[in-house]
């Protein structure tokens, strides 16, 4: 295993599959349809086409780097490799903060279920799927994956059964009404769009568990665009459906639920509710549990943060790393904050923080030339730099996109905050440095 710690028992690629799917179906199409629906009318089918074009092409230098440096903490470790340290420390640390949206999943999930057990405390049941998927993800990535796969196939009945009840019932004609795909403009287009790649993109996030993966060199990329190109097809589908059914005004920043009312019998839509809402935005959240804090357990290891926070159970679970990202997930659910301003903070944030493992696909060939040759996924040297370059442009302005209109005072603390990491990594590079000697490393 590179990275991480001893071996443990290793994902199959349909537990890959598995984690991707259950990765990408979640707050995208239960929780951010409606937002989507609110900026753009009926051009939300054509706005995830738009999200899965950016998110294969974002993908193509990952996969590589995924093929020829599979490890633990993937991410981290690219930026590290081919970029350097500081930037590596910066990038893990201002992801870890952009994992609010972990919420996110939790808060769609009361939502849904309020909508079939009317009265649910919303606030305790997001916190208790947070505590149940923290749960789950203490007694190891294989127990967490046994949950996943069981709860996917459910998922994918269920938003199967979205699409075939729901489009004899689109009424087509509307999408061809002056304005209907664009009515506020192609800028709010662009912006449901951006809105939309983060869901779309969770496929990418398998190569965090490189160092739990059996073949990773092929199951990371076989896996990521074959898992996100079944979903596109889904979630093209149910927005079609999600925004042909109802007038606009109707769904307009509301969840599936009111279009779903309208199309199903009651026992179906009761499935639907908790097969597919409910189970989608849990697999977000298990899957996403399952990886989050593994390029914090390298940073940990290499001395950028106290070793301690490194330490693991008998399972082989960083428990204090994984508590802290509970931690974040738990404060926006506690303290009420808007699932709207979260969505758009912690989006950005994660495709501006992307720029950087995808950026460092640039310099792959040139400084590890070996693990390049021996990829079982690549393209040529040129192409990669090329989807490298054109990548970093999309995610940057998918993440401004995103960004631009959180107030000023919120602006002022991420410019802030990201100048003090800077700081602190130039003030403890010396120190990973001198460790890095001691253990034979450079």
């Amino acid at each position: 295993m590179s990275d991480g710690a001893e071996k443990k028992e290793l994902l199959k690629f349909g537990d890959c599959m598995s984690f991707c799917i259950g990765q990408i179906i979640g707050s995208g199409i239960m929780v951010l349809t409606g937002i989507a629906l609110a900026r753009t009318g009926r051009g939300v089918p054509l706005g995830f086409v738009v999200a899965a074009a950016i998110i294969m092409i974002t993908m193509v230098p990952l996969a590589v780097l995924g093929a020829g440096m599979p490890g633990t903490g993937g991410n981290y470790v690219y930026v590290r490799e081919l970029i350097g340290r500081k930037s590596g420390f910066v990038y893990v640390v201002m992801f870890a903060v952009s994992q609010c949206l972990i919420s996110t999943f939790a808060l769609g999930f009361a939502d849904y279920l309020i909508a079939v057990v009317p009265g649910v405390n919303r606030t305790l049941a997001a916190m208790a799927l947070l505590i149940v998927c923290t749960g789950f993800n203490m007694v190891g990535v294989k127990t967490a994956a046994k949950l996943q796969t069981a709860m996917v196939v459910v998922l994918l009945v269920a938003l199967g059964a979205y699409i075939v009840f729901g489009l004899p019932k689109v009424n087509f004609a509307g999408f061809f009404e002056p304005g209907a795909i664009m009515p506020n403009g192609f800028l709010n287009f662009l912006q449901a769009s951006a809105l939309l790649y983060f869901p779309m993109g969770g496929a990418k996030f398998i190569a965090e568990l490189g160092g739990d993966i059996e073949n990773p060199g092929k199951n990371i990329p076989r896996s990521m665009f074959l898992s996100t190109g079944i979903v596109a097809i889904f979630y093209a589908l149910m927005g079609v459906v999600a925004a042909g059914v109802l007038p606009i005004d109707q769904v307009a920043g509301k969840t599936l639920v009111v279009s779903a009312q309208e199309i199903f019998p009651r026992p179906i839509y009761l499935f639907f509710v908790i097969g597919g809402a409910l189970f989608a935005l849990a697999t977000t959240l298990n899957g996403t549990l399952s990886w989050i804090t593994k390029g914090l357990y390298v940073a940990a290891k290499e001395g950028w943060i106290p070793e301690s926070m490194a330490d693991e159970n008998k399972y082989g679970v960083p428990y204090k790393l994984l508590i802290v990202f509970f931690i974040i997930g738990a404060v926006p659910i506690l303290t009420g904050m808007d699932v709207s301003f979260i969505s758009s903070l912690g989006v950005g944030l994660t495709v501006i923080c992307n720029v950087l493992p995808v950026g460092s696909a640039f310099f792959f060939a040139e400084k590890k030339p070996e693990a390049y040759k021996n990829a079982t996924f690549k393209v040529s040297v040129p192409a990669l730099k090329a989807f490298s370059v054109v990548s970093i442009i999309l995610l940057l302005a998918t993440g401004w996109l995103n960004l631009r209109d959180l107030t000023m005072p919120t602006w002022i603390s991420l410019v802030v905050f990201a100048i003090l990491c800077v700081l602190y990594a130039n003030v403890r590079e010396k120190k990973v440095i001198e460790k890095a000697q001691a253990n034979g490393g450079k």
